[in-house]
């Protein structure tokens, strides 16, 4: 009957309408404290209504697996947002979609967990970002046995390789690092647009090939820096730079000596010679007691 499946298909899209705010809701109270931790209180997030198919393959696809729902970012050109706001996230390398930014762990949909914006930030051209939702079946990878201690002659290339492993895995899903790569289509949707404010750069920025990078710092003669400290070289260098102790980008590069303080520096004249005093009757003493110890000796009294 056509008005029977007309009311079916009216109820469904209903039910899939507020089970999507239903999402919104308890992803947006589950994100906002990271959300203002990585980008700051004036964040703005702007809901997304993607087309309804592409909602209801995503609660599809969370209804035939056992899983948990994790929300990450995905940062994409600027030219990209508005697809994607309406058709979802497309699987790299099918219908003509090709692929953008390599495939180092596999052929999918990459996304980056929360704490991780940094790495979403790579991709993007603008102030702008996606939170996402992730159907996630995965399970976590049972670290192998550590190999015994052996001897090998190999001559490792130079330069340094990472490789992660996956810490979570299945099908469908992979956390490799600070990554989620996604393996089908459904099983991620975009859920909000972030804006953020870009930061202007500070007093110790400059231009440096088309981006604002941290200014070096220069490299200094050994001096004094406080009352009782110098700055000196290390071992081998003759000059210093100063920078932050923890600083990956700009490390400290000297060590810090201090002075001792001189004992009668701020002392009154009476302090010093009762001080003075008190070193000759221990001096006294010491002696005294160390000519007895010999007398005895030379009398074989002990």
């Amino acid at each position: 009957m056509p008005g029977i499946a007309t009311r079916r298909s009216s109820s469904s899209a209903s039910r899939t309408k507020g089970d999507w705010k239903s999402l919104l809701k308890r992803c947006r109270r589950s994100i906002s404290g990271m959300i203002t931790y990585e980008f700051g209180p004036d964040a703005i997030l702007e809901p997304i209504y993607p087309d309804l198919d592409v909602q209801k393959k995503f609660f599809h696809a969370g209804r035939q697996t056992d899983n948990i729902t994790t929300f990450t970012y995905h940062g994409t050109k600027q030219t990209n947002i508005a697809s994607i706001s309406d058709i979802g996230l497309l699987m790299p390398g099918k219908n003509g979609h090709a692929v953008a930014h390599g495939s180092a762990d596999g052929t999918g949909i990459y996304t980056a967990k929360l704490g991780s914006a940094w790495l979403s930030r790579r991709f993007c051209d603008s102030n702008s970002m996606f939170v996402c939702a992730v159907c996630d079946p995965s399970q976590p990878v049972q670290s192998p046995k550590p190999p015994r201690v052996t001897f090998s002659r190999r001559v490792w290339p130079f330069g340094i390789i990472i490789r992660y492993s996956p810490h979570r895995k299945s099908a469908e899903v992979i956390h490799v690092g600070d990554a989620v790569v996604t393996f089908q289509q459904e099983f991620v949707v975009p859920l909000f647009l972030i804006s953020w404010d870009m930061p202007k750069p500070s007093a110790n920025m400059i231009l440096k090939h088309h981006a604002w990078v941290r200014a070096e710092q220069p490299w200094a003669l050994p001096q004094q820096v406080g009352r009782r400290r110098l700055a000196v070289p290390l071992g081998g260098e003759h000059l210093i730079r100063f920078g932050a102790e923890h600083d990956p980008l700009q490390p400290r590069r000297g060590r810090e000596v201090w002075i001792v303080p001189d004992f009668f520096e701020e002392r009154t004249p009476f302090e010093i010679r009762v001080w003075r005093r008190k070193m000759e009757r221990r001096w006294l003493y010491g002696s005294r007691k160390h000519w007895q110890l010999e007398k005895w000796a030379r009398l074989g009294i002990c």
